[in-house]
């Protein structure tokens, strides 16, 4: 557990950023800056998810309350007491601020399952991969 359990820093790279439809999640909490961390991106339909990687995904930093943590625990159905039957397991890990370049220690949900059969989005940008996708879904 990070040192100031009050204010926790997280990181997200898909529904839970800007303009996505799970923000509303953190809409009480402060953006802290454009980010990174090391790690592979796959679409896995509705969401993406990460695993471990040697790629970089974008995403947004954020501090949250445990109460907000809880809430983001619940909508990734992570289960603290039980990580084998979690969708997405929760770990702390280091990411870069795209600002200045400092690294950070937060939170980041990781897929649970396998992936085997999803696109890896190799651009490791969510918001930039749903975007081209809803355009291409217009152009149809």
């Amino acid at each position: 557990m990070p040192d100031d359990f009050a204010a926790m820093k997280l990181f997200v790279y898909g529904t839970l950023m800007r303009g996505m439809s799970r923000h509303r999640y953190l809409k009480q909490s402060r953006y802290l800056d454009a980010a990174r961390l090391q790690a592979e991106l796959y679409d896995l339909g509705r969401y993406p998810g990460i695993k471990a990687g040697s790629s970089f995904v974008m995403g947004e930093l954020y501090e949250v309350d445990a109460q907000t943590l809880a809430q983001i625990d619940a909508v990734e159905d992570y289960k603290p007491d039980d990580e084998i039957n979690s969708l997405y397991v929760r770990r702390l890990v280091e990411v870069t601020c795209m600002s200045d370049g400092r690294t950070t220690t937060a939170f980041a949900y990781f897929y649970n399952g396998p992936v085997h059969e999803h696109w890896r989005i190799a651009h490791g940008d969510y918001r930039r991969y749903y975007s081209s996708m809803r355009e291409s879904s217009k152009k149809l």
